[in-house]
């Protein structure tokens, strides 16, 4: 089964989403990072996805270390792991597991250096492909690139990548399934977390779909926020001051 992991984007301390890629057009859906990592764990959720944005404090420690603490789930975060004491800041917060983005030969090595030095169970790969064959900026990749990176002896011991897709638009009839299959086909032994491929119920069946090709969570920020799937609660954003964020279960949940 198909396991969904919130995502939880911070920017200036607040809980955002980004509309159409574009900070100037984002949203803020909660002012308190940690009541909603608590509203998320009332909904039964397993496991939080943080991103964490500010290019000059992707790792607010204070912040991550009060929403670690405040549920019995395992958050990992994505945003900012781009030397091995960022890593080494988000684990002293409490976070459980980190996302390295890989896209080219340095940050393949800086993923190595923290797997070794932390395992692979708490250091994972971010692979953001793109469907431009000749795409070279930043940390986005053709899918040419992205599978010499899976199969690059660096990340030969990975357990986990996580699969984002510059090219899906949420459009009707858009679903990213025959790269995310393409993307798949040289890995072995790890699995594959799909993310920002997901805009409603029907891209959420057809990646539950995937699970031969190694595909066992995705992550969904947004549309889990704008009530985009039939089975939320219509309370969820209309009076979510009035929840007893307290209820927080104590339940020991497996780590995934």
């Amino acid at each position: 089964m198909l396991l969904v992991i919130p995502s939880i984007e911070l920017r200036k301390d607040y809980c955002v989403r980004e509309k159409e890629g574009s900070f100037e057009r984002e949203s803020v859906f909660f002012d308190d990072p940690v009541k909603m990592a608590r509203l998320w764990r009332l909904q039964n959720a397993r496991s939080l996805h943080i991103e964490g944005h500010d290019t000059g404090n992707r790792c607010r420690r204070n912040v991550l270390r009060d929403l670690c603490s405040s549920v019995d789930i395992p958050v990992q975060l994505r945003g900012g792991m781009t030397s091995l004491k960022h890593v080494r800041s988000a684990f002293d917060a409490g976070i459980y597991r980190v996302v390295i983005e890989v896209y080219d030969e340095r940050s393949r090595k800086l993923f190595q250096a923290a797997a070794e030095l932390y395992s692979c169970s708490r250091v994972i790969a971010g692979i953001h492909t793109t469907s431009d064959a000749h795409a070279e900026t930043g940390t986005t990749v053709n899918m040419s690139v992205a599978i010499d990176i899976v199969k690059s002896p660096e990340l030969s011991g990975c357990r986990r990548f996580m699969y984002s897709d510059e090219s899906f638009d949420g459009s009707a009839g858009d679903r990213p399934t025959a790269r995310i299959r393409e993307f798949c086909r040289p890995i072995r032994m790890a699995h594959v977390t799909v993310t920002d491929c997901i805009s409603g119920f029907d891209d959420l069946m057809t990646i539950a779909g995937l699970e031969e090709f190694g595909v066992d969570s995705a992550i969904i920020g947004r549309q889990l926020y704008e009530n985009c799937f039939p089975c939320q609660q219509s309370w969820c954003w209309n009076h979510k001051e009035e929840l007893d964020l307290s209820r927080v279960s104590t339940a020991q949940l497996q780590k995934h």
